[in-house]
C-alpha cells in the first residue's frame, strides 16, 4: 500500500509524533567489579486472562466437546474470540489434564 516497510512507518511515525515509543528492552547497569549487565524489561503480559486453571479446563473440554480436532492454533484463535489471552504453556498444561 506505502511501498515501504512496517519499520519504516512506525519510525516515520515517531519522527512526526504520531505515535509514542514504547519503554525500553533493557537497560544497562554498571556493576561494582566494572562489567555491565543488561537487565531486560518484562514484556507486555499485563492483558493476559486472568482465568483460573479450572476455568481454562471448563473452556477447553467444551471447545473439545464441539470441535474434537482442533489443534493448537485453532485453539489460541478460538481463545482470542472469546477475549482470552493465555500463555501458550497454561494451554499445553490444561491440554494434559
Amino acid at each position: 500500500l506505502y511501498q515501504c516497510g512496517a519499520r519504516t512507518i512506525r519510525r516515520r511515525m515517531l519522527e512526526f509524533g504520531f505515535s509514542e515509543s514504547g519503554p525500553p528492552v533493557y537497560v544497562e547497569q554498571e556493576l561494582e567489579d566494572g562489567s555491565i549487565e543488561r537487565l531486560y524489561s518484562r514484556g507486555s503480559c499485563a492483558n493476559l486472562s486472568q482465568a483460573t486453571d479450572e476455568e481454562l479446563d471448563a473452556i477447553l473440554v467444551s471447545l473439545y466437546e464441539q470441535f474434537p480436532s482442533f489443534g493448537r492454533r485453532m485453539i489460541d484463535g478460538y481463545l482470542m474470540a472469546l477475549g482470552e489471552r493465555v500463555l501458550h504453556r497454561r494451554v499445553e498444561e490444561s491440554y494434559l489434564r
